[in-house]
């Protein structure tokens, strides 16, 4: 969330924005699991949602899509990539 705002003032008009969402930086510390990571899936849905609220009412950007990241980050954490505009 912290550099959305900053991508989005240099994003010509119509232009799209592809970002990773790692849910261990989204959730709160009590979430997170040993070692940082995220294993529930209720959590990773947590963490999507903050995104999707912040980019749609705080912005008022547009949720474009959502996929599962093809990469896993470190120890298996499972991550996703945003499409937004």
């Amino acid at each position: 969330t912290k550099i959305l705002p900053a991508a989005f003032s240099v994003l010509e008009d119509g232009g799209s924005i592809v970002c990773l969402i790692k849910p261990q930086f989204e959730l709160e510390r009590e979430d997170i699991g040993k070692g940082g990571i995220v294993r529930d899936p209720e959590l990773h849905q947590r963490a999507i949602d903050k995104i999707r609220t912040f980019v749609t009412e705080e912005l008022g950007r547009e949720w474009k899509g959502l996929i599962d990241s093809p990469i896993t980050g470190t120890d298996g954490n499972r991550e996703f990539l945003a499409w937004l505009g």
